[in-house]
């Protein structure tokens, strides 16, 4: 159903009212129910990717931002497909929120790193990378942290060109 929605998203660049609404609940229900494997979680990354790259005006940001972050929890991309689509996700869900970025790396890459789902933190510093340099002082900010392992480390190198 997803991937169906973001094609339809993709062509008509817009989201019809109700389906970021309901997509974004799908992955707290899917996660309940021990259902958010890696085809439903891309399919979710695509369909979430598709909604953020449309702007829509009548869309929940802070909500739909939530939704974004809640997902980006239970999936490790190393393990599941997605990372690509997640760092398009992150990127376009920066234009619509401009503070999700940071939530991220205050709130959800602590947790990510403690799991040691460092293709996760890369996906976040890959999507601050995308931003330009607005957002360069949170990979400092990443350098700086006590969750940042060496991995994460050159990860973050990586991005600023060092």
């Amino acid at each position: 159903m997803s991937n169906q929605n973001a094609k339809w998203i993709q062509c008509y660049r817009q989201a019809p009212t109700e389906v970021p609404l309901i997509i974004g609940q799908l992955p707290a229900q899917l996660l309940q129910k021990g259902k958010l494997d890696g085809s439903a979680a891309r399919s979710l990354i695509l369909a979430l990717e598709a909604i953020s790259q449309s702007e829509p005006t009548h869309l929940e940001v802070e909500q739909f931002s939530q939704q974004v972050r809640q997902l980006l929890s239970p999936i490790n991309l190393r393990v599941m497909p997605g990372e690509a689509e997640a760092i398009n996700l992150l990127s376009a869900l920066d234009r619509l929120d401009k503070q999700v970025l940071a939530q991220i790396v205050r709130v959800n890459c602590p947790s990510l790193a403690q799991k040691i789902w460092d293709r996760n933190i890369y996906a976040v510093v890959k999507a601050i990378r995308c931003t330009g340099n607005k957002h360069a002082a949170m990979l400092d900010e990443i350098l700086a942290s006590a969750w940042c392992r060496s991995k994460v480390t050159n990860y973050v190198l990586e991005a600023k060109g060092s």
